[in-house]
């Protein structure tokens, strides 16, 4: 075979050299990284800048350490304080119950003896003692005795339902003693020794404050301004990281799109392809 015939038959073969993919042109990615570090940079130099005034706008530590004593002992008082006042919440919730249900056996006892003028058994029986004595005196009209008889046979019927009726009182005396009891522990929740010792220290505090107000302000001034700075610089960081993701992900989309069309451009056309006749099985005899 001449040279001529090898070299035309090499030439009729499609190429199945892998061809390397050339990353992308990063250039306007890197520079706009390199201008958000720049500005990061200067960030910092801010930053830094107002950490130093910070640190000149300092007061006497002696000072410092009296107001953080006063402060913790405070905040000590404040959870006593709670703890009271969660146990004053409790027992006036129990008040609440308990009165309300005295209410309503004192809205038994009225609805009974709203019909009659009779407020206890001791009532009934006096009128019952009066009218026998004057059965027992013989000097009434038989008509009048009739009635008066009558009259004492529904008083005794009466002086029955009134046995409930003193029951129902004698519950509502307990009532009002558990209510009294539970007032007197409310009271007792009421440290006026604990408010006094928490004033007195609330005083100090603020009488250290105001002495060195002008100080304390210009601080917290510079706090706030610093944590805007590490705000702006933490965006910035954002910034850096969603451009590389960008860049990676579009990257990924173009390499998988030329590997696809330099797929298609090797395929054999006319033939089967051999991947379709890997998959392809024989039906069962």
């Amino acid at each position: 075979m001449s040279s001529d015939s090898f070299s035309e038959t090499s030439a009729s073969k499609p190429s199945t050299q892998r061809k390397f993919i050339k990353r992308p042109d990063d250039k306007a990615m890197k520079d706009q990284i390199e201008n958000l570090r720049k500005e990061i940079k200067q960030l910092d130099l801010a930053s830094n800048e107002i950490t130093a005034q910070i640190a000149k706008h300092q007061i006497d530590q002696k000072i410092m350490d009296e107001r953080n004593k006063l402060t913790s002992e405070l905040k000590a008082l404040q959870s006593k304080q709670s703890g009271s006042k969660n146990e004053r919440h409790a027992l006036n919730e129990q008040i609440k119950a308990i009165d309300g249900q005295m209410k309503k056996k004192i809205a038994e006892i009225q609805q009974q003896t709203s019909k009659n003028n009779y407020k206890s058994v001791a009532e009934i029986d006096d009128k019952i003692n009066s009218l026998d004595k004057l059965i027992d005196a013989g000097q009434l009209k038989l008509a009048d005795e009739r009635r008066y008889v009558k009259e004492m046979s529904a008083l005794r019927k009466l002086r029955k339902d009134f046995g409930s009726i003193e029951q129902t009182q004698a519950s509502i005396d307990q009532d009002k003693e558990k209510i009294a009891e539970l007032k007197k522990k409310v009271a007792a929740t009421h440290n006026k020794e604990l408010n006094a010792q928490y004033d007195a220290l609330q005083k100090k505090v603020d009488e250290i404050n105001e002495s060195n107000k002008t100080i304390i302000s210009k601080r917290n001034e510079l706090y706030d301004k610093r944590g805007e700075l590490k705000k702006q610089k933490d965006a910035k960081y954002d910034e850096i990281r969603k451009l590389r993701a960008e860049f990676d992900e579009n990257d990924a989309t173009r390499r998988m799109s030329i590997s696809r069309n330099s797929w298609l451009k090797r395929k054999p056309r006319g033939k089967k392809s051999t991947k379709h006749k890997f998959w392809k099985r024989k039906k069962p005899n």
